[in-house]
């Protein structure tokens, strides 16, 4: 919001040592200098906004309220307000951008070089994230996997979600998660950002490099195609072939995991939820 675009911009004003009277001089700094300034002053305060236990998983340059042209932010109760009558269908990959983290690890990185990763977000509080992680997910064994857990996409949906279930009398909200692992360059890939978008359009046949080409891969596509298809034309996604998706709600928590199998799963990662503060 208005307060948080501030806070940035004067913690990008303090970086390069400069004050608020002084601010036309960032038209004359080097792109690399202000990037890097940026960068800093947006992880300053996305700690702060943390220790405040304010719900924020990353903080990026984007449009802000000016009361003209944005009147208020489209996640606020406001904005949520407008749509009250619209049913949502919302969601994320599973793991999103943990093959780019990954991937640039040694192979045997221990839980110390993960957690050293994991404090330039998490900070102080990383052991607790490391906590609340193993709680929602006992079955995992290796300290790398610890990245793939998604903080950036899967709290902004939920967040959401539950603005607009709380709507008394609104339409529903239907959560989902893409959890199909791709099979390609030896299960790198994971579940990352943009994958289901094939499936959605059902085109998988011009992203083999993305998603492999297997019967299994073509069925998931066809189940995924007809879900999106039947909720813009209806606003309700379920039909044959898939579990009963029922609207979300924060009390029912419920998230439907498109993979082969599909299922529908409650509170699936709740205590890294309320970790992060999403509400």
């Amino acid at each position: 919001d208005t307060t948080v675009t501030r806070l940035i911009g004067l913690a990008i004003l303090e970086e390069l040592g400069l004050n608020e009277e002084q601010v036309d001089s960032l038209q004359k700094i080097p792109y690399e200098v202000l990037y890097n300034a940026g960068t800093a002053a947006k992880n300053k305060i996305l700690r702060k906004l943390r220790e405040e236990g304010i719900a924020a998983a990353r903080l990026e340059w984007a449009p802000s309220i000016d009361g003209d042209v944005m009147p208020y932010q489209l996640g606020s109760p406001e904005g949520v307000a407008i749509s009250k009558d619209i049913p949502l269908m919302i969601g994320t990959t599973k793991n999103e951008v943990a093959a780019a983290m990954g991937n640039s690890l040694k192979p045997d990185a221990t839980m110390n070089d993960i957690k050293e990763i994991l404090t330039r977000t998490h900070g102080n509080k990383t052991d607790d994230f490391v906590l609340a992680v193993q709680k929602d997910h006992p079955n995992l064994t290796n300290p790398k996997e610890l990245l793939d857990i998604d903080v950036i996409f899967r709290p902004i949906a939920v967040h959401i979600a539950n603005s607009k279930s709380k709507l008394t009398g609104g339409a529903p909200t239907y959560l989902y998660m893409f959890s199909w692992q791709s099979p390609v360059l030896d299960g790198s890939l994971k579940a990352p950002h943009c994958i289901e978008i094939g499936f959605a359009f059902n085109n998988i046949a011009v992203n083999r490099e993305f998603t492999g080409d297997s019967k299994e891969t073509y069925a998931l596509a066809d189940l995924v195609s007809k879900t999106w298809t039947r909720f813009a034309a209806t606003g309700n996604p379920n039909g044959a072939g898939s579990p009963e998706w029922q609207g979300y709600t924060k009390e029912n928590g419920l998230t439907m995991f498109f993979d082969n199998p599909c299922k529908v799963v409650a509170h699936y990662d709740k205590t890294l939820m309320d970790f992060l503060s999403i509400n």
